[in-house]
């Protein structure tokens, strides 16, 4: 009768282990789906933030694309005013150059003394080169104001 106790004893530990065996498996399992349904929200969650962000981020870079195109839309049209006054209006504060008497190839100013640094231009030359100081300093203001832009986009202001 011990063989047959001893048995009986064998076999409920053999089930008992058996039994925890397939709750440790079962566990294990739960555990498991749980932690991947878990790290899939939480993928799912951050790939949204990014998409969210990344959809913040090209609004702000339109809209400082927008402001550019707008400014330098607005340089360009000032530039063509001061060009159109400036051909409008005369020249002011300016003195005419007379040939010298004594020397025929210099010109001399009528009402300014005469100093050796003084050249003169004929009105549509001198005009030439004041426009293209002002189309240098327009370049220069949209040069300017696409490095302050592009500055923007890069600091994320």
């Amino acid at each position: 009768m011990n063989y047959f106790y001893a048995a009986i004893a064998a076999s409920i530990i053999l089930f008992t282990g058996l039994l925890y065996g397939l709750a440790y498996k079962q566990g294990y399992r739960s555990a498991q789906s749980e932690y991947e349904s878990k790290l899939q929200a939480s993928n799912l969650e951050t790939i949204t933030q990014i998409k969210n962000m990344i959809l913040s981020q090209k609004e702000r870079e339109h809209s400082l694309v927008s402001e550019y195109l707008a400014r330098i839309e607005t340089l360009k049209e000032e530039h063509e005013n001061e060009i159109k006054t400036l051909t409008a209006d005369k020249l002011s504060n300016t003195v005419k150059c007379v040939p010298d008497t004594h020397k025929a190839n210099t010109r001399v100013p009528s009402k300014a003394p005469v100093r050796s640094d003084l050249i003169c231009y004929s009105e549509a030359e001198l005009l030439k080169k004041i426009k293209r100081s002002l189309d240098i300093a327009e370049e220069c203001d949209k040069l300017a104001y696409r490095y302050n832009t592009l500055l923007s986009v890069c600091k994320g202001e």
